[in-house]
C-alpha cells in the first residue's frame, strides 16, 4: 500500500514538472497581461483566465474586475510560486467553490491605493493543455 502511494506521489510529481512553464513561457503569459491591461482591453483579460465551470454571474463579475484592474497603475508586475497560505477552497452562502485548475504559480501585481499604501492583487495561475491561464474559484458540482 505504502508503495502504491509512493509511486502515485512521484507520477503527480514528474507530471507536474514536465508540465512546468518555462521562464519564458512566463514572461510571454506576462506580457500578454500587461498588454491587456495598458489597452485596457477587456476581451484580451478576460481570455487569459480559465472560464471551465464558471457562471454566467462570475463570468460577468470579471468583466466588472477587468475595469478595475485596468483603473491601477502597477508598479510590481511579476509572476511568484504560488504561497502555500492561498485558499484551496471557500464557502460562500452555503456554496463550496473550488480552483478550475490546479495552482502552479501566482500572478502578483502591486499598485498604491487611494490611501497612499502599497495594494496587491494576487491571482493563481494554472495550465490548461500546456497554455498557462489565471485560474478561477468556481463552484463545485
Amino acid at each position: 500500500m505504502k508503495i502504491v502511494s509512493l509511486l502515485s506521489a512521484l507520477t503527480l510529481l514528474a507530471a507536474s514538472i514536465c508540465n512546468a512553464a518555462t521562464p519564458e513561457e512566463e514572461e510571454k503569459f506576462l506580457e500578454a497581461i500587461r498588454a491587456a491591461i495598458a489597452k485596457k482591453n477587456k476581451e484580451a483579460y478576460i481570455a487569459l483566465h480559465c472560464l471551465d465551470r464558471a457562471t454566467d454571474e462570475q463570468k460577468a463579475s470579471l468583466a466588472k474586475n477587468a475595469e478595475f484592474v485596468f483603473s491601477k497603475e502597477f508598479q510590481v508586475f511579476e509572476i511568484r510560486d504560488v504561497e502555500p497560505s492561498r485558499p484551496k477552497e471557500l464557502i460562500r452562502n452555503g456554496v463550496k467553490y473550488s480552483p478550475n485548475l490546479e495552482a502552479t504559480k501566482m500572478l502578483h501585481l502591486e499598485y498604491t491605493s487611494e490611501l497612499n499604501t502599497i495594494a496587491k492583487i494576487q491571482k493563481n495561475i494554472g495550465e490548461k493543455e500546456g497554455k498557462m491561464m489565471l485560474v478561477l474559484m468556481v463552484p463545485e458540482s
